[in-house]
This record gives structure tokens, sequence and C-alpha cells, in this order.
């Protein structure tokens, strides 16, 4: 795994615990140094489609029972969320798409102009047609969802090289791929790569 941020260490600790007994997880800094710490956290079931309303389901139940799964947790909170809807198109595709996630149980619904103004008062009252809203929705505490995954690495059993930049990959090895790195070289035979952009 190549990246310590929140796609890569969550991925490696899921890989660990699905059964891969050797994960090693690369990282040119520290655990979270990067965006993953100073992200907005928003986890919404509110997707655009199956799979994404399937994906969102699954990451906030995730996030709402990890306490019981690891021990600590990224402080999901509930609040809800909003999305505006400024024009007669958009008014149109949030009411397919309200039935889309209503049909996959996810218990979103049409809230109107004077409700989102009420929901949302640091909105300008009067600025929508209405919104689709979620109150399940909600947030992640980014430096604390990186102490979560620090916890699930360690305590999964990932292998964390840390301050260990990524080179390169070489695939002319049989039977799997050489990872080279600022400390060496690691033969792995797969090589998930999240370092971001």
């Amino acid at each position: 795994m190549v990246g310590g941020g929140t796609v890569g260490a969550w991925c490696a600790y899921f890989l660990r615990k699905s059964g891969l007994e050797n994960v090693v997880l690369i990282e040119k800094g520290h655990l979270g140094q990067g965006a993953s710490s100073r992200a907005a956290g928003v986890v919404r079931l509110q997707g655009g489609t199956q799979e994404a309303v399937r994906l969102g389901r699954w990451t906030r139940d995730f996030y709402v029972g990890q306490q019981a799964e690891i021990g600590t947790d990224s402080g999901f909170t509930r609040q809800g969320y909003l999305l505006p809807c400024f024009t007669e198109a958009e008014v149109a595709a949030a009411h397919q798409r309200i039935a889309m996630q209503q049909a996959e149980g996810i218990p979103v619904r049409w809230a109107s102009p004077d409700e989102v103004s009420e929901l949302n008062p640091t909105m300008a009252p009067g600025q929508t047609l209405g919104a689709s809203y979620c109150a399940e929705d909600g947030f992640i505490t980014p430096p604390r969802n990186v102490c979560a995954y620090t916890a699930a690495l360690i305590g999964s059993g990932v292998h964390v090289a840390e301050r260990t930049a990524f080179i390169g990959l070489d695939a002319a090895i049989p039977h799997g791929t050489a990872v080279a790195t600022s400390r060496g070289t690691i033969s792995a035979g797969l090589v998930i790569l999240t370092g971001g952009p």
C-alpha cells in the first residue's frame, strides 16, 4: 500500500482484516500528514448513483460502528446534509435522485425553500427552490480519523513504514512487483497506489 492517508490506511486495515497476511503501508512522511488531517470529513448517504448510495451507507455504518470494532472512532457527528437547488432543472434532478435513494432505503426527503432557511440559517433566506435533505448524514473529525486509523493499523498488524518514499515499480520480477522505496525494495504480489495527486 502506497500512501498513509484516509484511503490508503483504511484500505490497508480492511485488507489485513479480510485475511491478507502481510500488508505493508509505506508513507513518505507521517500517517495523515497530507490532506487527510485537513479534509472536510463529509459522510453522506445522498449519492448520485445506486453504487454511491450503497458505498455511502456502508461508510456511514462503518464510522458509526467503529468504537465497537476497533475501540476508538473517527468522531462521526450526525447533523444532516442539504443539497440545495437553484434552478428548475436542479429541482427535477433532485426529485429523481430522491426517488432512487428512497428505493435504496435512504431516509432522504425534499425540503421546501422555507424549511431550507430553517435548517440552515447561515444561508440567505429565499435563495433556493428547495433541497434534498437527509438527517442521517454528517461528518467525521479529520484529525481524529487519523488517530483512529493509526490505532486500527497497529491493532490489526499492518506493517507501517513512515518516512519511506515511494520511488517506483518494477513489474519484471516473477509473480509480483518490486516496489522501490527510499529504504530499499519490497517484493509485492499486489500494489495499491493511494498517494494522492
